[in-house]
């Protein structure tokens, strides 16, 4: 078996087998080092239920936007306090909820948890 790269896809070849597939480019992505998944912190199980109970009506299903089949979670600060906050939308309809940010939380970056995580 051989594989290929191509503009937007992977080659694999096998025999008499040929088969195309489209990929996303590597440069609209960043670039994730070890380093950056150091931030530990622990929710609940209920908080992290109440989260998604909260958010996920507001996923979107249409699979041409996927970067809205999610719920993005982050830091979010107001009146100086801090919170880790939830956020999801379809394009229509927009959910946020807040939590209090748990100890560990301060350096999270942003990330989106596709609805496979959690449906």
């Amino acid at each position: 078996m051989t594989m290929e790269e191509g503009e937007n896809e992977i080659i694999l070849k096998c025999g008499r087998s040929k088969f195309n597939l489209s990929t996303l480019k590597t440069d609209d992505f960043p670039i994730i080092s070890d380093n950056d998944l150091s931030t530990n912190f622990v929710l609940s199980a209920d908080e992290l239920i109440r989260i998604i109970d909260k958010t996920k009506f507001a996923v979107s299903n249409e699979e041409t936007r996927y970067y809205l089949n999610g719920i993005f979670l982050h830091k979010a600060e107001r009146n100086s306090i801090q919170f880790l906050r939830a956020v999801a939308t379809d394009g229509h309809r927009l959910a946020q909820y807040d939590i209090p940010l748990p100890q560990g939380a301060e350096d999270i970056t942003g990330n989106n948890y596709s609805k496979k995580n959690y449906i």
